[in-house]
């Protein structure tokens, strides 16, 4: 009887073009139930108010009639006339947004709605689902497609260099379902992220989008900045073995392409680059035998970059999306050089 060796489960595995197909059908699914969905459901944002608008509001508040005989309630006249110049400017005539406005802002004097004026927003339609609790979904949706996108680039990349693992296809699925999830909490605890100055932005505008998006593409520095929001809320104190698993040892080979003459590995210019686009790209020499180690590495995902240039050839190779974690060193697979095309 003829052994099972494991081959069954790496021809299930995806193949490059397969894993390429199989990323633009999802991104066409998901984009295609997000038109649908804002097709058929409203949305809604709060607007601020442009310059030119609280320029003439505080025009209008700072008015002083040329009459010694003012009605008792001219102050509410100038704030009565100063929320009817915003609405015109901003939201259609007698909507339900134009009786909230009035409600929160017509009866306050004309010296407070001017201290205000910076923050004032009006509710006004949108094609996105921004100032409500619909906004959450915006961010699964956006945080998908920034995921997506990602893994576009990292397969074409690996495919153009000849470096696609099968055995990563889990990692990048597995991003589909953490990515979102990941994003959501973070939204959720924005102002302890605001508060500890990496990063800012307005959860009611479209910049939440652009947000949600970054935390799925960069999914790898969403969960460093899940660990901030851990050090916030838990802080403890740094102890020599905490800061210690933080830190391990990479460990691997670096093969050139055969035929390759008079060339020996050590002339190859490797890099170890964060996936998240952000941090300190680590650079090493390679041993004439073709190993490297590179010790005190923080933990994370990093891409691997090989490059070597004979004459007027140019030769790379890229490992994408490769996950350390602390403890044992890591031992990285065989980095195979090819002919950039």
């Amino acid at each position: 009887m003829k052994k099972s060796d494991g081959s069954n489960s790496a021809k299930i595995a995806l193949g490059p073009w397969q894993s390429i197909m199989t990323i633009i059908f999802a991104l066409l699914f998901f984009s295609i139930v997000y038109i649908i969905y804002h097709g058929i459901v409203r949305g809604s944002m709060d607007q601020k108010l442009p310059d030119d608008v609280k320029t003439a509001v505080t025009l209008i508040l700072n008015d002083t009639a040329k009459t010694k005989y003012l009605p008792a309630n001219f102050d509410s006249i100038k704030v009565d006339k100063a929320c009817s110049f915003i609405l015109l400017n901003i939201i259609p005539k007698d909507s339900s947004a134009e009786k909230i406005f009035r409600a929160k802002y017509e009866n306050l004097s004309s010296n407070i709605m001017i201290s205000l004026l910076p923050t004032i927003s009006v509710s006004t339609g949108s094609y996105f689902w921004l100032n409500t609790n619909k906004k959450y979904l915006e961010v699964i949706f956006w945080s998908i497609f920034g995921v997506l996108a990602s893994l576009l680039y990292f397969i074409s990349e690996a495919m153009r260099t000849n470096s696609f693992k099968r055995t990563e296809i889990s990692v990048y699925l597995a991003k589909l379902f953490y990515a979102p999830l990941i994003s959501v909490i973070i939204i959720f605890s924005y102002r302890l992220i605001t508060s500890s100055n990496s990063a800012k932005f307005d959860n009611t505008s479209t910049e939440l989008l652009v947000f949600s998006f970054i935390l799925g593409f960069f999914s790898g520095r969403a969960i460093e900045l899940l660990n901030k929001i851990k050090d916030i809320i838990l802080p403890g104190k740094t102890t020599a073995e905490d800061e210690a698993a933080n830190y391990t040892t990479v460990k691997g080979n670096v093969k050139l392409p055969q035929g390759l003459a008079g060339i020996t590995p050590d002339k190859v210019k490797l890099s170890m680059i964060p996936a998240s686009g952000t941090g300190k790209t680590i650079e090493t020499n390679v041993n004439a035998d073709g190993s490297f180690s590179i010790p005190n590495v923080p933990k994370g995902e990093y891409n691997f970059k090989a490059e070597l240039e004979s004459g007027d050839k140019k030769f790379s190779a890229l490992i994408a999306n490769k996950k350390l974690t602390a403890g044992k060193p890591v031992q990285v697979e065989d980095i195979v050089l090819s002919e950039d095309k």
